[in-house]
């Protein structure tokens, strides 16, 4: 079977790109499968250093990220005719592969593979969603921006939806259940995790001896992400524990005001904000515990890779991640969305409670091994024939 992932980049550390390299690289594994991953745009051509060698890297060279820098109208100009370019340029690799399933992760291909684009042969297409579906609604603030996202998500995950793929698949679900369930070309698959691929669930579990009283949050510093909550919430109890500390990894235009809110509580000494990282490994393994305050998540990949770690998970039941990852009471808590009292209070029976921690960080690994890519691409492999014969 021929499969192509089309999107943007490959290069770097986000988590649509890390789960496509992970899924690419475990569906080219099964026999019989040829698998290719077409991108625009990868800074300067430098193909990402975990992609496997059973997979085909094809750069199309639109480089839409060059505009980044292009002030103005300049930028609608030169974005009209890189959209051209990707499209001729997309066309003609798909018709020299002659694919079997063609697959947009929701990026800048995404109105370009639809249905009868490849003429070559009669591909299955399929959308993958990588965030909550009515992300937009949730960032909307004024009316005229309200309207504005319902007219989007009208088109994107309606009419666009409906007829353009032969599958659609959302991140979890309750997604699907909550703004798919009209929908007959929808289903689900999980992603895989994408860290600590090769240490076995004993060696795991060995590593809980090397922890540290330490609480982690990783993301961009955004509104999204809502870390003043999370610092808000240990600022409740950081004087009953002196010896546990919080770090928040990432950059993001929230970094002044969260520095500025670390100092008002005065919690210098035990909260930092540590800036970006490509140690995430390093991190989690360090770790005990992952706290997520975000005011949505889609599927929040850095749970499940803190799992792998065996860290505990204190999150907020936002829509819609946490509470298909989060096992309540047994690998994590899941607290109501905004409610920073009880997310100390939470947090306060995992620090104060070594039993407790460290059962729920041995839940935590076995609970990451249902979601192997092996797993996974399998789950992949039987739904593509399942869209196959309903087409």
């Amino acid at each position: 079977m021929k499969i192509v992932y089309c999107l943007n980049s490959i290069k770097g550390i986000g988590g649509i790109q890390r789960v496509t390299v992970v899924k690419a690289n475990a569906l080219a594994e099964i026999e019989g499968n040829e698998v290719f991953v077409v991108v625009t745009d990868n800074q300067q051509n430098v193909q990402c250093e975990t992609l496997s060698e059973k997979v085909n890297f094809i750069h199309l060279e639109v480089n839409y990220y060059e505009d980044d820098w292009i002030p103005g109208i300049k930028t609608k100009f030169s974005q009209f005719r890189k959209k051209r370019k990707h499209k001729k340029e997309l066309k003609k690799v798909l018709n020299s592969i002659r694919p079997d399933v063609v697959i947009s992760v929701g990026q800048s291909e995404k109105f370009i593979c639809r249905k009868g684009f490849v003429t070559t042969s009669k591909p299955i297409y399929i959308r993958e969603l990588h965030f909550v579906t009515h992300y937009r609604n949730i960032l909307a603030k004024t009316f005229i921006e309200k309207i504005k996202a319902k007219i989007q998500n009208d088109l994107d995950f309606g009419f666009f939806c409906k007829f353009f793929y032969d599958a659609v698949i959302p991140l979890t679900p309750k997604d699907l259940e909550t703004n798919w369930k009209n929908f007959q070309n929808v289903w689900f698959v999980p992603n895989p995790i994408t860290t600590n691929l090769h240490v076995s669930e004993e060696e795991r579990k060995t590593q809980l001896n090397n922890k540290e009283k330490k609480i982690v949050g990783i993301g961009r510093l955004t509104f999204i992400k809502n870390f003043k909550s999370l610092i808000n919430s240990f600022s409740r109890i950081a004087k009953e524990f002196p010896d546990w500390s919080l770090e928040i990894y990432g950059d993001g235009e929230d970094h002044q005001m969260l520095q500025n809110l670390i100092e008002e509580k005065k919690l210098k000494n035990q909260v930092f904000l540590k800036g970006f990282t490509n140690d995430v490994d390093g991190i989690l393994n360090n770790s005990s515990i992952l706290a997520l305050t975000s005011i949505m998540e889609g599927f929040p990949l850095v749970m499940f890779e803190a799992m792998s770690h065996g860290n505990a998970v204190v999150s907020y039941d936002c829509d819609f991640g946490p509470s298909f990852i989060i096992d309540n009471h047994e690998n994590g808590f899941l607290v109501e969305n905004g409610n920073e009292e009880d997310f100390a209070k939470k947090l306060t029976l995992l620090m104060q409670d070594e039993i407790l921690l460290k059962s729920f960080a041995k839940s935590s690994i076995e609970k990451s091994f249902k979601y192997t890519p092996e797993i996974i691409s399998h789950q992949w492999m039987r739904l593509f024939k399942e869209i196959r014969l309903k087409k």
